[in-house]
């Protein structure tokens, strides 16, 4: 059997093949336009074939990648469809429920099991998901992602504005050197998060380092991470100081894993918003779980 490309480089192609941007790919696809780069040479050098041209106008197929998107665009919504209806199947009984990685992990799912003890009748299932053209199949009950994105659905209701705030290990304190300052941030390892095209400007260091009264000059981005996880489980590790979200690191902060040495806050552009389609409420537990998931955002300070 001929050995097949890797999906991800697929499903970027499908991408940048309908919408003729690596920018626009980059941003439906919740990734860095480098990234989408990256993944189009590696499907080209699978193939070894030209599949992009690069215009003075913009970007163009080349013959063979017209062709192969045409086949690729098939094959992959062959493949959605089966899952979709696969997935609908086996949980016709349930509510599915799609979330950003960091808020599902480390917000949300210890919050649904206090829900189900209050209302054992609703039956929950998560999905993780980065990219909203996820939801476009239709088999997904609620989203839960940032405002601005959720604009595939028919309704959205914000919930929260977090903030980002350092976060370390407590034995990085231990070093001996000294943190009574947010200036003495500057002398120990900053863990950065690529937040593009996710927000556009980004957070950044220097924008917190702003809100709390220090100049900092240029700061060289050394460790960028692309999800808000890794960098905190590098803070965990004591590799260095994170800039993380407020609200997603309370229970590392309450375990002891993590310490705020200062709490200077820089907010994030937009909201988490709950967003759901028109029709959810005729399933069960819908009302439930949107009256309860509202009710607790408005209680995050």
């Amino acid at each position: 059997m001929e050995r097949l490309p890797p999906i991800r480089s697929l499903i970027v192609f499908e991408a940048v093949g309908r919408l003729l941007s690596m920018k626009a790919a980059a941003t439906e696809l919740a990734v860095s336009p480098g990234a989408i780069s990256q993944q189009i040479k590696l499907l080209e050098g699978a193939l070894g074939l030209r599949l992009i041209s690069r215009k003075a106008t913009g970007l163009k197929l080349t013959d063979f990648g017209r062709s192969y998107h045409v086949a690729i665009s098939s094959g992959l919504h062959g493949l959605r469809s089966a899952h979709g209806d696969a997935l609908a199947a086996h949980r016709s009984s349930g509510l599915v429920v799609s979330a950003l990685p960091l808020f599902a992990s480390k917000w949300l799912t210890p919050r649904l099991f206090e829900l189900q003890q209050m209302r054992s009748q609703i039956s929950i299932h998560l999905e993780v998901a980065i990219t909203e053209s996820a939801v476009d199949a239709g088999h997904v009950d609620f989203r839960i992602s940032y405002l601005d994105k959720v604009r595939h659905f028919d309704n959205a209701v914000p919930l929260f504005t977090d903030s980002l705030v350092p976060v370390c290990s407590p034995s990085l304190l231990q070093s001996g050197l000294r943190l009574e300052h947010p200036a003495d941030l500057l002398a120990y390892r900053l863990l950065s998060i690529d937040w593009k095209p996710i927000f556009e400007p980004p957070p950044t260091w220097q924008g917190w380092f702003g809100q709390a009264g220090v100049s900092c000059g240029q700061l060289d981005d050394a460790f960028v991470f692309s999800l808000s996880s890794l960098a905190i489980e590098a803070a965990i590790d004591g590799r260095g100081i994170a800039l993380a979200q407020q609200s997603m690191i309370l229970e590392d902060v309450k375990a002891g894993r993590l310490v705020t040495p200062f709490h200077h806050r820089l907010t994030l552009p937009s909201p988490y918003a709950l967003a759901w389609q028109n029709a959810v409420f005729d399933r069960p537990g819908a009302r439930d779980f949107h009256r309860w998931l509202v009710g607790l955002a408005r209680q995050v300070k």
